[in-house]
């Protein structure tokens, strides 16, 4: 369900923190740390209009919402009111923090998906891993700021850390350093069938 996945992906990225984890020392090695959180959302189909391909889901406190369906979705006929939809999205970030002259990644960007074969209930999994690596051009212990730029050239970006104990780790981080940020996000959307006592 191509919206209910956006919407899925939009409302599990907004209760992550949008702040710097920075909890790399700098070191001859490069050093690794990171998170990761996974959010389940489940909710009930209310009703469906396979007509115009609106599916009405209800969560867990009343709430609903009404959502129109890609025609990407396949075995929507299969969907009734009663079951279940279940959204797991899970978002991971590591930081490397490199000191100059130790080899870094190579930026790039994978995707992959997938979807529920022909007379399966509805279902889909998107996932992408992103590696972007910046070098580290300023760094305000006042402000608690870290610049960053692409080492090839382009626009510098300030990132603001606004965790106390990350804000103390930036006394490691110098110029010239590299900070390489690896994402992993995936979010896969299953219906399961209204089970027996349902």
């Amino acid at each position: 369900m191509t919206t209910a996945i956006r919407s899925a992906a939009l409302a599990a990225a907004l209760l992550l923190s949008p702040t710097l984890a920075l909890t790399a020392h700098a070191q001859p090695t490069p050093v690794g740390v990171g998170s990761s959180d996974t959010i389940t959302i489940r909710a009930k189909v209310a009703k469906i209009d396979l007509a115009h391909r609106l599916v009405t889901l209800t969560g867990p406190e009343g709430n609903s919402v009404t959502v129109k369906v890609s025609e990407d979705v396949r075995n929507l006929a299969q969907v009734r009111p009663g079951m279940t939809v279940l959204a797991r999205y899970y978002a991971s970030t590591v930081l490397v923090l490199s000191p100059p002259g130790v080899a870094i990644p190579e930026d790039s960007v994978t995707a992959a998906g997938a979807r529920a074969a022909q007379g399966q209930l509805p279902g889909a999994a998107i996932g992408d891993r992103t590696v972007i690596t910046g070098l580290v051009v300023g760094v305000d212990l006042t402000a608690h700021t870290l610049s960053l730029v692409d080492p090839k050239g382009g626009r510098v970006r300030t990132l603001q850390v606004s965790d106390p104990e990350r804000q103390a780790q930036l006394r490691a981080v110098k110029v010239g350093d590299k900070l390489t940020v690896i994402t992993t996000a995936a979010l896969a959307v299953s219906v399961e069938p209204v089970g027996p006592g349902h």
